[in-house]
C-alpha cells in the first residue's frame, strides 16, 4: 500500500516482530485496540500533542487512547486518517503536516488518491502501515513500515533537523510497540527448527577448509594477538576504516543502545555502486553467506560455516529473522531491514535482571552501505555493547577479551566484501567481452 501512497519516499524504516498467536486475533488488536499499553509510550504522546489536548477543553481530562478506528480527519479536524486496508493482512495510515512545528498544523485530503497527488510546496508526508503475515499454523508476523516524504527541499531540511531531535523517541516507541505485542501475544522463535537443520547439515557434510583457509586462519590468530597485546591502540582500532569524527556520526540502530559501554564502527570503502554491494551484506550469518571471514577459525570453534561466493536473493534478512552466530548460540533479531541501505540486529536484555539487579547484556550490530558517488561506496560495521557493572559480566562481554576476536574478525569481514564485490565485477567483465 505504501508503495502506492509515497512510491519514491526519502526516508523508509521498517521493524517487525513474530508472535505466538493466529494472524486474526492479531489484526483484530492491531486494527481495532488500544495501541499503546505502555505508560512511558503514553507519557510521550501526550507530550507530542500537549497543544492540541490543551485546546480541546472538552476532551483533554479524557485518557490518551491510540486507535486505527479513531484516525478520522475532515476538513474542521485534519490529521491521520486510514488510507488504505485489506483485512486482515494490511492497513496504511497516513497525513500531511509541518510536522517540525510544535504545534502540527495538517491539511486534510479526501482519500488515498489525493494523499499521493499532493504536491502544494510546504508539507510533509507521514504514512505507516502494518502487514500481519502467517507464520506456520499458529504464529505471526507482524511488520512495520514508515516512509516519510516532503513536497519541496525546503520542507526536507526542517524535517531532517527536526528527526536528528525526534528520532530516537520515535524508535522507541516503534520498538516499545512490538515489545508489546510480544507481552500480550507471546513470542515466537521460529529459528529454532532453522538452527537444528544449521547443526544438522553442518555434521552431513565433511569440513571444506582448504589449506589457504587455516593459513588465512593462523594470520588471522596472529592478529588477535597482536591487538590483545596493545590494548592502547584500542581507540584507534574502534574507528578503522574512516575518521574518528566520522565514525562518531548518528547511525540506525544506535537508539537500540544508548549508552554504549563500548564500541566499534570499522568501514571499508568499495569501488561499487551500493546497490551491487548491499546483496552481499544482506546475506550475511552461519546459516546464510557466512561472514566472509576468517572460515578456518570460525569452524575450528564450531560454526560450521562456509563462507559464499555468490549471491543468494533468498538469504537476504528481512525484518525479524535471526542472525545466527553460532549455532548454539541464541540468535541476534534483526530488528530493521532499510534495503540497500541497513540492516541492524540486537540482543536485547533480560529487563527483569536489570531491574533486578542480576547480571544482564545487550548489543546491537548494524550494517551500513552508504553511497558515495554513483559508483563507489562504504560499508559500515557498527556495534555497540552494554553490561551490567557486575565483574563477570564486564569480563566476558567487555571489550578486554571480546576486541581483539572483533577487531580481526570484523576487519577481515568487510575486506571479504570488498574482495568479492571486485570478483563479481571481473566476472561481468570478462563474461561481457566474450
Amino acid at each position: 500500500m505504501l508503495d502506492t501512497l509515497i512510491p519514491a519516499p526519502r526516508k523508509i524504516e521498517e521493524s517487525a516482530v513474530n508472535l505466538g498467536a493466529v494472524p486474526g486475533a492479531v489484526w483484530d488488536h492491531l486494527r481495532h485496540g488500544d495501541l499503546v499499553d505502555s505508560p512511558l509510550v503514553r507519557a510521550l504522546f501526550m507530550l507530542r500533542t500537549f497543544p492540541a489536548r490543551l485546546r480541546a477543553t472538552a476532551g483533554a481530562a479524557e485518557p490518551l487512547r491510540v486507535r486505527v478506528d479513531d484516525f478520522r480527519s475532515t476538513p474542521e479536524q485534519p490529521g491521520f486518517q486510514l488510507l488504505g486496508e485489506d483485512p486482515p493482512h494490511e492497513f496504511a495510515v497516513g497525513a500531511i503536516g509541518k510536522v517540525f512545528q510544535l504545534d502540527i498544523p495538517f491539511v486534510h485530503v479526501d482519500g488515498p488518491e489525493a494523499y499521493t497527488k499532493f504536491d502544494e510546496p510546504g508539507w510533509v508526508k507521514v504514512a505507516w502501515a502494518v502487514r500481519v503475515e502467517p507464520l506456520g499454523a499458529t504464529a505471526s508476523r507482524v511488520v512495520l513500515q514508515v516512509r516519510v516524504d516532503a513536497t519541496d527541499d525546503t520542507s526536507w531540511t526542517k524535517f531532517e533537523h527536526y528527526w536528528r531531535l525526534i528520532g530516537p523517541g520515535s524508535h522507541f516507541v516503534r520498538h516499545a510497540l512490538l515489545t508489546g505485542l510480544s507481552r500480550r501475544f507471546g513470542d515466537v522463535d521460529e529459528h529454532e527448527e532453522a538452527l537444528r537443520d544449521l547443526a544438522a547439515r553442518a555434521e552431513a557434510r565433511p569440513a571444506r577448509d582448504t589449506l589457504r583457509d587455516v593459513a588465512a586462519g593462523v594470520g588471522g590468530a596472529a592478529i588477535m594477538a597482536a591487538t590483545w597485546l596493545t590494548a592502547f591502540m584500542r581507540p584507534a582500532r574502534s574507528h578503522w576504516g574512516q575518521s574518528d569524527a566520522e565514525a562518531k556520526r548518528a547511525r540506525p540502530g544506535d537508539e537500540l543502545v544508548v549508552e554504549a559501554r563500548w564500541s566499534w564502527t570499522h568501514a571499508i570503502e568499495v569501488d561499487a555502486p551500493a546497490e551491487q554491494v548491499w546483496p552481499w551484506v544482506a546475506q550475511v550469518g552461519a546459516d546464510r553467506a557466512g561472514f566472509y571471514s576468517y572460515q578456518w577459525l570460525e569452524n575450528v570453534v564450531g560454526c560450521n560455516l562456509r563462507n559464499a561466493d555468490a549471491i543468494h536473493p533468498e538469504w537476504a534478512h528481512r525484518a525479524g529473522d535471526a542472525l545466527v552466530l553460532h549455532p548454539k548460540m541464541p540468535p541476534l533479531r534483526v530488528v530493521s531491514v532499510v534495503p540497500g541501505q541497513s540492516l541492524v540486529a540486537f540482543a536485547a536484555p533480560d529487563e527483569t535482571a536489570r531491574a533486578e539487579g542480576r547480571p544482564w547484556f545487550a548489543a546491537s550490530w548494524a550494517f551500513l552501505v552508504e553511497p558515495l558517488s554513483e559508483a563507489r561506496c562504504r560499508v559500515v560495521s557498527r556495534f555497540r555493547s552494554a553490561c551490567s557493572d557486575d565483574a563477570a559480566t564486564r569480563l566476558t562481554q567487555g571489550p578486554l577479551l571480546l576486541e581483539p576476536v572483533g577487531f580481526a574478525m570484523d576487519r577481515r569481514m568487510l575486506l571479504g566484501i570488498r574482495e568479492r564485490v571486485r570478483g563479481a565485477e571481473g566476472r561481468r567483465q570478462h563474461l561481457s567481452s566474450v
